[in-house]
């Protein structure tokens, strides 16, 4: 009996799968993506834990990296460009960190940038949403309602404006009509008294802050607190 003949596998058919599949793997290979991040420097409270948004004339600090099959790549080396609203802001070798301030007269408040790698331009364009400056008073009672003949006080909180610190802002109230103290403290201390009408058992606070460095950031808000029995 004739015994079969058991031929290997032919090593141009090995090379031939190994090639394949080596160049079908590479073209699948995810494209270098880009990650830009931002920061605006304002003001807000320290309680805050939200991203802090820039308003006009805030220095907002961005950053980009590349990444490509979950992979940070080195760009140090490549050439880059920051456009504000399609103007070229910065460009050259390993500019990964730009500084952005946009002003009431722009019209939209798109940052794009563009990163040369291994001869090919990669882009990302964002949209930075603009505010204006905030003030919120805060009032620690329930529903804004506090018992008579009680010493309440009152903060004011400024968000968002083109400050460092409390001591860059100047605050006033008026309480029913009645101006009270301006200063930097941005507490006020209020008696609700005893109410001797229905009219006197709701109180309108109105409070005012002003960036000293930059006189036309100024903000004003209005409360009513409910004085019960």
């Amino acid at each position: 009996m004739k015994k079969k003949k058991h031929f290997g596998t032919p090593l141009n058919i090995i090379v031939f799968f190994v090639l394949f599949f080596g160049i079908f793997a590479s073209s699948h290979a995810g494209n270098p993506e880009l990650i830009v991040t931002w920061k605006a420097d304002n003001f807000y409270p320290t309680s805050y834990t939200g991203k802090a948004i820039p308003s006009y004339g805030t220095k907002t600090s961005f950053a980009v990296e590349a990444i490509q099959d979950g992979k940070l790549l080195d760009i140090s080396k490549s050439t880059i460009e920051w456009r504000k609203n399609g103007e070229r802001i910065k460009k050259g070798e390993g500019q990964k960190e730009a500084l952005v301030v946009f002003s009431n007269t722009d019209r939209t408040s798109f940052v794009s940038v563009s990163v040369l790698i291994n001869g090919t331009s990669i882009e990302k364009s964002i949209s930075i949403p603009i505010t204006e400056p905030r003030l919120v008073i805060e009032i620690p009672y329930k529903n804004l309602t506090a018992p008579k003949n009680s010493d309440i006080s009152i903060t004011a909180t400024p968000y968002f404006f083109n400050a460092t610190s409390l001591n860059d802002f100047s605050f006033s109230w008026n309480i029913n009509g009645i101006k009270k103290g301006t200063g930097t403290n941005n507490k006020l201390t209020l008696n609700t008294g005893n109410p001797s009408s229905q009219s006197d058992s709701v109180v309108t606070i109105l409070g005012y802050a002003q960036n000293k460095k930059s006189l036309l950031e100024i903000k004003k808000t209005q409360a009513k607190l409910f004085i019960s029995d």
